[in-house]
């Protein structure tokens, strides 16, 4: 007598390795929080760490030297110290960073000269640092990518690029002005390293579908 055996296969429509995220590290940020995909994926890798009490403060802000050491550690590139910025002394923690980003001419100062390391970074800037990190041909785009980013304006080609790829969590509007959020930018960073990470062509989530099968054996 034939019987049917059922076989759930599980397949991933993402070839590259599963994303296998375990409990979150940080006391305030659980397993349903909208970006905690992007913040254990930088922290298993290094790229981030959390505050001494255990915290991560997704919702808090980064700062100019905060992510500029970021991008430095996550493409693991040894920071130089040195003198670069008459307000980044060397016996400051992110001189060798920010010092390294300068050599490599990822950020530059203001018209004053100074580079302002403790002041807040909003979207647009923090997404050309990782631009000019991640070498991105962006280019003008014919149409604006999101309503508030006109084509003229000198952030948009990094916009463009970043959201055609997919590594953008945000929907009708980009908010360039906006002060950069640690969760955001975890999310983002982490579409970028891990696209690139994968040779993909830009970000896929990673989806499984179950399937039944029925096998009659001889």
């Amino acid at each position: 007598m034939k019987r049917s055996l059922a076989i759930s296969v599980i397949l991933s429509l993402l070839l590259p390795m599963q994303i296998v995220v375990a409990a979150s590290q940080f006391s305030d940020v659980s397993d349903s929080y909208i970006y905690d995909t992007g913040i254990q994926y930088l922290y298993d890798n290094d790229v981030i760490d959390g505050y001494p009490d255990g915290s991560f403060r997704p919702s808090g802000n980064i700062n100019r030297a905060e992510l500029t050491k970021i991008v430095i550690e996550s493409l693991g590139i040894t920071p130089e110290g040195g003198s670069c910025f008459p307000d980044v002394p060397e016996s400051q923690w992110f001189n060798p960073y920010v010092c390294k980003a300068k050599e490599l001419g990822w950020v530059e100062g203001y018209d004053d000269g100074t580079f302002q390391p403790g002041r807040l970074i909003n979207r647009a800037e923090a997404l050309k640092i990782v631009a000019v990190a991640e070498d991105w041909a962006a280019s003008t785009p014919n149409q604006k990518p999101f309503v508030d980013t006109p084509t003229s304006q000198w952030y948009t080609p990094y916009v463009a690029y970043a959201n055609d790829r997919n590594f953008l969590p945000f929907s009708s509007s980009f908010s360039p002005g906006q002060f950069t959020k640690r969760g955001e930018f975890s999310e983002i960073y982490y579409r970028v390293l891990y696209t690139r990470g994968q040779s993909l062509e830009s970000f896929v989530e990673l989806v499984e579908v179950e399937i039944d099968i029925a096998v009659d054996p001889e």
